[in-house]
C-alpha cells in the first residue's frame, strides 16, 4: 500500500505528507514545500517535528483511525500558527505503518479549496470530433444558469474537467468549487464530509467542522460518483436539493446554503432506480440537464491531439526533450480501445515520456500491458493491410483520394462514418486516418 500511496504524490495538489511511525517524512506533495516555504528535498527524510510540534506528533502517532485535530505549525519566522490536520493511519500486515497528514489553515479553508480546485476551463477540453464538440456546446449553453447538471460517462472521460469548466463559465466563477467523490469516503464519514458536524457529535470531533456544502456556499459543489451514495444519505441529499438547507451531524438547527449542484456518475442510474438502489425522486431532481461525455474509443480522431498535448505537457514538466512516435507505436495507440479513456491515455504518455531515453517512441517504449492487449489487433491489421494492397490497386491508386472523398460524403465524416468507409475499402480505421492525412482530405 505504501508504494501505491507514494506513486500518487506527484498528482496530489493539497499539502499532504506521508510520515512513518517513527516520525520520518517519507514523501510529500509539492504543495507542502510551497505552503511552508521550505525545500521539499530537505524536508523528505527529516522528522515531522520540523513542521509540527513534538506534542502534536505524539497525538498523531497514537491515532488508530482517521481523525481531525488542531496542530501548531512552525513558521519560518519562528512563530507558530494553528492548522487543521486531517490524519489517516495506513495499515500494512495488520499494523499501522505510516500516516497520511493533510494540513489546512483553519481560518482559510474556503479560500484554499477554491484556489486549488478550480483548474480547468472549456479550453482544456481537447478534441475536434463532433461528439466532444457537441458536448462542449451543450455545457457552454447551460453554464450561466443555476440549473442542476448530471454528467454521465465512463471513468476517465473527464467529468470533473467539465464540472469545473461549467463553474468557470457561470456567474459563480468567483465563488468556491468544492468536489467530493462519494465512492472514495467510508459511509460512516460521508455524512460529516457532506454536511459537517458540531463539536462532540461523535468520538474524535473536537471542534465544529463545516461540510462540503457549507464550504461551497455562493459557489458550486461537485458530487462525483453520485450513484455510489448510500440510500440513507440519499434522503438527506434530497432535502438539500429541494430546500437548499443543511443540518450538521449532531446539530438541531438548519443552515441555508446557496450552491449550484453538479453531479457525475459512470453507473446506470435508471437501473439502480429500478432495483431500488437509488431514490427515484432524487434521480429526477439531479437529472435536470443530463450531459453524456463520449468514451475515447468513440472519438478516435481526437487521440493524436491528446497524445501531442500530453507529450508537450509532460516533456515540460519533467524537463525531457520532445519525442517522436514511430508509425507502429502510433498505430497501436490509435487502434487501442482505451477502456480507461483519457486518464489511461494520459498515464501511457506519462510512461514513455519519462522512461524512453531516446527521441523516438517505439512499441517497446509502451507499457507491457498495452503491447499484449494489442497483439491480436495487430495481426488483424496486418491481414487487413494485405487485403488493402489488392483492393486499392484494383481501384487505381490515382483515384484513391477521390474514392475516399466520395465514400466520406456518402457515409459521413464522424467516427461511425469513417468506420463504414474503412470497412467498404477493406482497410483498418488507423490506415484510413493515415490516408486522410496523406491526401489532406478535410
Amino acid at each position: 500500500m505504501i508504494e501505491e500511496v507514494n506513486s500518487i504524490f506527484s498528482f496530489i495538489q493539497d499539502p499532504v505528507l506521508l510520515v512513518d511511525v517513527d516520525g520520518k517524512i517519507h514523501n510529500m506533495s509539492h504543495r507542502v514545500s510551497r505552503f511552508f516555504n521550505k525545500i521539499r528535498n530537505v524536508l523528505i527524510g527529516g522528522p515531522i517535528t520540523e513542521i509540527i510540534s513534538d506534542s502534536d506528533w505524539v497525538r498523531v502517532k497514537n491515532m488508530k483511525k482517521q481523525q481531525d485535530l488542531k496542530v501548531s505549525v512552525k513558521l519560518e519566522t519562528g512563530d507558530q500558527k494553528e492548522y487543521l490536520a486531517m490524519v489517516k493511519p495506513l495499515v500494512s500486515n495488520g499494523e499501522i505503518a505510516s500516516f497520511l497528514i493533510n494540513v489546512t489553515p483553519i481560518m482559510d479553508s474556503k479560500k484554499k479549496v477554491h484556489e486549488q480546485r478550480v483548474l480547468y476551463t472549456f479550453n482544456d477540453v481537447k478534441g475536434i470530433s463532433d461528439s466532444i464538440q457537441n458536448v462542449v456546446d451543450i455545457a457552454k449553453r447551460i453554464a450561466p444558469s443555476n440549473t442542476t447538471v448530471l454528467l454521465r460517462g465512463e471513468s476517465g472521460t473527464g467529468k470533473e474537467i467539465f464540472a469545473q469548466a461549467i463553474h468557470r463559465e457561470s456567474h459563480r466563477k468567483d465563488g468556491p468549487f468544492i468536489a467530493l467523490n462519494c465512492a472514495a469516503i467510508p459511509e460512516s464519514l460521508l455524512e460529516s464530509e457532506l454536511f459537517g458536524h458540531v463539536k462532540g457529535a461523535f468520538t474524535g470531533s473536537s471542534a465544529d467542522k463545516p461540510g462540503r456544502f457549507e464550504l461551497a456556499n455562493e459557489g458550486t459543489i461537485f458530487l462525483d460518483e453520485i450513484g455510489d451514495l448510500p440510500l440513507p444519505l440519499q434522503s438527506k441529499l434530497l432535502r438539500v436539493v429541494q430546500e437548499r438547507k443543511i443540518e450538521r451531524v449532531g446539530d438541531t438547527k438548519s443552515t441555508p446554503v446557496n450552491v449550484r449542484i453538479i453531479t457525475a456518475t459512470h453507473r446506470n442510474l435508471e437501473k439502480l432506480v429500478a432495483n431500488g438502489q437509488f431514490r427515484e425522486d432524487l434521480y429526477y431532481r439531479l437529472n435536470v440537464i443530463p450531459i453524456t461525455i463520449p468514451p475515447l474509443r468513440e472519438r478516435r480522431e481526437d487521440i493524436p491531439i491528446l497524445i501531442d498535448y500530453y507529450m508537450k505537457k509532460f516533456s515540460e514538466e519533467f524537463f525531457r526533450s520532445p519525442k517522436r512516435i514511430s508509425e507502429d507505436a502510433f498505430e497501436l495507440l490509435l487502434s487501442n480501445l482505451w477502456p480507461g479513456n483519457i486518464r489511461e491515455l494520459q498515464n501511457v504518455v506519462n510512461h514513455f515520456v519519462q522512461l524512453e531515453i531516446g527521441d523516438l517512441v517505439t512499441i517497446e517504449s509502451l507499457p507491457n500491458y498495452l503491447k499484449h492487449v494489442n497483439e491480436t489487433e495487430r495481426r488483424v491489421e496486418k491481414e487487413a493491410a494485405i487485403n488493402e494492397k489488392y483492393s486499392m490497386k484494383s481501384s487505381n491508386r490515382i483515384n484513391e483520394k477521390e474514392i475516399i472523398i466520395d465514400l466520406l460524403d456518402q457515409y459521413g465524416r464522424d467516427t461511425i462514418g469513417k468506420k463504414r468507409v474503412a470497412s467498404h475499402l477493406n482497410i483498418s480505421l488507423p490506415t484510413l486516418y493515415r490516408r486522410i492525412s496523406k491526401f489532406k482530405i478535410k
